[in-house]
């Protein structure tokens, strides 16, 4: 069934119900004497969150448009263009409770404007009731079984990689591994530059003129071997020093 149609079919019998019944089996208050002069409006339900039912009495019924407002704003209407009939001034018409309207009361307000012929003018008149947004939702029920475990997905894509933590304490020191075996000898390298010469000795004079030859004797043999073993070994000390650098 299409939404117009079941509208249509819930505003037909309500309007059977109102006309069967009589409006006041559906208003909220009893009007006073001087209210049943004036337009006036009653909500069917007065309380909800759904569909609200408007039946309007008291109202011209040569009215050029009738409007209905919720809170100040205007809603849209079923039927769209609202028929004010005969001399009571009835009319029916249906709204929704506006999406997102929050809990309590709120105000639903009528306006028509119509022709007035003794001051040549148009007049406008107006009627308010209040309808009360309630929660029909009840308590939650109860958690139902577990249902049964799902199919394994797809592995997923690797993430990026994390920053780097912080360095750990050093760990402890190692076993010392055995002696290593022993390396070939290096090369020879180039000789390295001749030292600067030396400063001359001082040289030795003789207090008195030896007019007889010396005696050689072991003691002096002794030293002139020694003197020259030293003197080989400087001379060896200064070449290796020379060629090794």
């Amino acid at each position: 069934m299409k939404p117009i149609k079941f509208f249509t079919v819930i505003f037909a019998l309500v309007l059977l119900a109102v006309l069967a019944l009589g409006v006041p089996a559906y208003a909220q208050e009893t009007p006073t004497p001087e209210e049943e002069e004036g337009p006036r409006i009653s909500l069917v339900p007065p309380s909800g969150n759904s569909i609200i039912t408007i039946v309007g009495e008291g109202f011209y019924f040569y009215s050029d448009w009738v409007r209905v407002y919720w809170d100040g704003v205007q809603v849209q209407t079923i039927p769209d263009y609202i028929i004010i009939d005969g001399e009571m001034g009835m009319f029916l018409a249906i709204i929704n409770v506006p999406p997102g309207a929050s809990l309590g009361p709120h105000t639903v307000r009528v306006e028509s404007e119509y022709y007035d012929y003794s001051s040549e003018g148009s007049l406008t008149e107006s009627a308010e009731a209040t309808f009360n947004v309630v929660d029909v939702l009840g308590p939650m029920g109860p958690a139902g079984p577990q249902g049964e475990k799902g199919e394994k997905g797809d592995k997923g894509d690797t993430g990026e990689a994390g920053p780097a933590g912080p360095m750990g304490p050093a760990g402890p020191a190692g076993m010392k591994g055995d002696k290593g075996d022993k390396g070939d000898p290096g090369e020879i390298g180039p000789a390295g530059p001749q030292g600067p010469q030396g400063p001359p000795g001082d040289s030795v004079t003789s207090p008195s003129i030896i007019t007889s030859p010396p005696v050689v004797t072991g003691i002096s043999i002794l030293a002139f071997i020694m003197s020259a073993a030293c003197l080989v070994l400087l001379i060896l000390a200064k070449l290796k020093k020379w060629v090794l650098g």
